[in-house]
């Protein structure tokens, strides 16, 4: 007799990094985005090593605080802040005759139109704001990384279920 696997729930916090990486991963010219993408990618611990490809996404966690603001009740509810981070790496080849900040604000576009098509993030969220973006560079790869807050409630003694 085989155990069962234990079914997994995630706070509030992890559906939306969920959803997050799901809307990331439906980018691409058929779906009516500027560049087809190469995944979305996790990172398991931090500082961990991996191979870049050329427009592979990474979707980081920032932070995730109360924001100070929230509502009276029995459960009282808390509005958080989520802060995510989309890192999407360009190696941008010498053959490419366009300018590379033109690429970067392709993909920009593209990653605000996924994510802020639906601000409530299926009503995981109350909103989505988009934050400041950069771009970097290193061993030959640039990256674009563009900020997100996400605005979310739950009750004070459940942190599994949006409010």
């Amino acid at each position: 007799m085989s155990e069962e696997e234990p079914i997994q729930t995630f706070p509030v916090n992890e559906q939306i990094m969920q959803a997050i990486a799901a809307k990331l991963a439906g980018m691409s010219v058929a779906n009516g985005y500027a560049h087809d993408y190469a995944g979305v990618n996790r990172p398991r611990r931090t500082g961990e090593q991996v191979v870049i490809r050329d427009k592979a996404m990474f979707l980081h966690l920032e932070d995730d605080s109360p924001t100070g603001q929230g509502e009276c009740g029995n459960p009282p509810i808390i509005e958080m802040q989520l802060d995510v981070a989309v890192q999407v790496f360009l190696r941008h080849p010498e053959r490419d005759e366009r300018p590379m900040d033109q690429v970067f604000l392709q993909m920009k576009a593209d990653v605000v139109k996924a994510l802020l098509a639906d601000v409530q993030l299926g009503g995981l969220a109350r909103n989505a704001q988009l934050g400041p973006s950069t771009i970097l560079a290193s061993d030959g790869c640039e990256s674009l990384v563009v900020l997100f807050g996400i605005i979310y409630a739950v009750a004070e003694n459940d942190m599994y279920t949006p409010m």
